[in-house]
């Protein structure tokens, strides 16, 4: 068998190898692109139809300011301040946080800030 494969020329050894590779290479492909059409196909199948969505009722026109808290939240804040300080307290400043910069940034600002020790 070792003196066939021996006795077979270079050319007929590049030509063999590279018919061997476009017919895997076909295959593979073929492959692949059935895949893709069996998965698209499920999906079509088996993707929710939208519901219908009813209409939101109308909001009553209210106008808020940015700054404006209101009272149930403040009452929430200062039951939530009396839990944990206990006794008499008052709330002087109520001060609304906005998601500033980057997640980076804000880690950056919370390392910082308990890396001091509290006053007593």
């Amino acid at each position: 068998m070792f003196s066939q494969v021996m006795t077979l020329a270079a050319e007929d050894m590049v030509t063999g190898g590279l018919t061997l590779m476009f017919v895997g290479m076909g295959v593979v492909f073929t492959a692949l692109i059935l895949l893709m059409i069996t998965i698209k196909a499920l999906n079509t199948f088996l993707a929710e139809k939208p519901k219908a969505v009813p209409a939101p009722a109308p909001i009553a026109n209210t106008p808020k300011s940015n700054d404006e808290i209101e009272p149930e939240v403040l009452a929430v804040i200062s039951a939530a301040v009396a839990a944990v300080v206990g006794g008499s307290h008052k709330i002087r400043r109520v001060d609304v946080l906005y998601k500033q910069g980057t997640a980076w940034a804000r880690q950056g600002r919370r390392s910082i800030m308990t890396s001091h020790r509290p006053k007593a």
